[in-house]
């Protein structure tokens, strides 16, 4: 009898959980400028789903062969996978086929997992499958790994605002050949090489990761310079997440064209003068969230290189 009302207690959390999760596949989730490590967090959500639907399908179908469960696992996954995408692409949310396949591991992880659970005979075929399953999900979570990395050494090394010493710095910006310099000695490390295009309105690089709580400070530091002696006029914008997710008007947010040569320029620009650049409001120096610097119209490519961008007392 007790084995009876915990199974049936099962089935009532595992229902709920499916239709609680369910509803959120067809619900705006975070946007574009979420912080990314709830974004990839959220890319889980079809592996946890389709794992409670593998846990329910399980447990109906107790008596029945593991080759039985696998393959309605499978179906289920897949079908499930798809129809979701399908309604998602014809209610305006973003399909992403990707989904499909994490929908499908999940069901696996948990089909093998309970399978090897509550089997007399733990045979090396459901072992294998197993362990297989748990390394393409471990593979699936590389770039939340990563940005949990680059999310820790933000906040240790605050108040600089972005280093140039690794490879995976770079997937804090975004923009048109982003490189590192190696060759230029500066304390952080090389320095960010950008390629801005020409007969572009406007050619941009954006610092879109980054410590973005900077209230106790005064100033903003860019450490940047030309890779020739022809002087370059460069624009800086500043942007909260008000800004963003708001109507993005010019005059919401922090805006500096200035010109930069050669030799190294450090453009320092003060915190309150950012804090109060909104026409209608004040800028949110606690949640800051985007860098970007562009230029208008250049007759021929430039490179810059931006070597420091760090905060002030």
């Amino acid at each position: 009898m007790l084995i009876k009302n915990t199974v049936k207690l099962q089935k009532s959390i595992l229902i709920v959980l499916i239709f609680l999760i369910s509803i959120l596949f067809f619900t705006d989730g975070p946007s574009p400028y979420s912080n990314r490590l709830y974004l990839l967090f959220w890319d889980n959500g079809h592996i946890l789903f389709f794992a409670l639907v593998s846990w329910l399908t399980f447990i109906l179908n107790r008596n029945k062969p593991n080759y039985y469960t696998f393959i309605l696992i499978l179906f289920i996954s897949l079908i499930g996978g798809l129809v979701i995408e399908l309604i998602q692409f014809y209610i305006g949310r973003d399909a992403n086929w990707q989904d499909v396949y994490r929908g499908i591991l999940g069901g696996l992880l948990l089909n093998f997992t309970l399978n090897y659970r509550y089997s007399s005979i733990k045979t090396t075929k459901t072992v294998i499958a197993l362990i297989t399953v748990i390394l393409l999900i471990t593979l699936e979570q590389k770039q939340l790994f990563i940005a949990v990395k680059l999310e820790l050494e933000m906040r240790s090394n605050f108040p600089i605002l972005s280093t140039f010493s690794k490879a995976n710095d770079l997937m804090n910006w975004a923009g048109n050949s982003l490189t590192f310099d190696e060759s230029y000695d500066n304390r952080e490390g090389s320095a960010l090489k950008a390629k801005l295009i020409a007969r572009q309105e406007y050619s941009s690089l954006t610092l879109e990761h980054f410590s973005s709580d900077w209230r106790g400070y005064e100033a903003l530091n860019i450490d940047i310079h030309l890779s020739n002696k022809t002087p370059l006029e460069i624009c800086i914008r500043i942007t909260d997440i008000t800004h963003d997710t708001g109507n993005q008007l010019y005059s919401d947010r922090f805006n500096l064209c200035t010109n930069i040569n050669q030799t190294l320029n450090t453009i320092l620009i003060p915190l309150a003068d950012i804090e109060h650049s909104p026409l209608n409001r004040l800028l949110d120096l606690s949640n800051v969230s985007n860098i970007t610097i562009f230029s208008r119209n250049l007759p021929y490519d430039r490179y810059i290189y931006i070597s420091s961008i760090y905060l002030s007392k």
